[in-house]
């Protein structure tokens, strides 16, 4: 059942958010658009949850512009 709207289609966790809410896929979008590096599961077919991602549901992330992309190495400290 979707902890937002009631709905029977509650096939998305979060593993972020308190509580591990289940979201139906509308909603898991809708919640989600502000914060789209939390952890999620899917229920799968199998009949248990599995890792997933925000960008199945439609989440995007984009960089602002003029923002730099850390070197391929990765961020060092120093």
């Amino acid at each position: 059942m979707c902890s937002s709207c009631n709905s029977g289609g509650g096939v998305w966790k979060c593993m972020s958010c308190i509580g591990y809410p289940i979201f139906c896929p509308t909603c898991c979008l809708a919640e989600h658009r502000r914060t789209p590096f939390h952890r999620v599961e899917q229920w799968n077919l199998g009949g248990y949850w599995e890792p997933s991602w925000l960008r199945q549901v439609g989440v995007q992330y984009s960089r602002p512009p003029g923002q730099r992309m850390p070197p391929a190495g990765g961020c060092r400290g120093g």
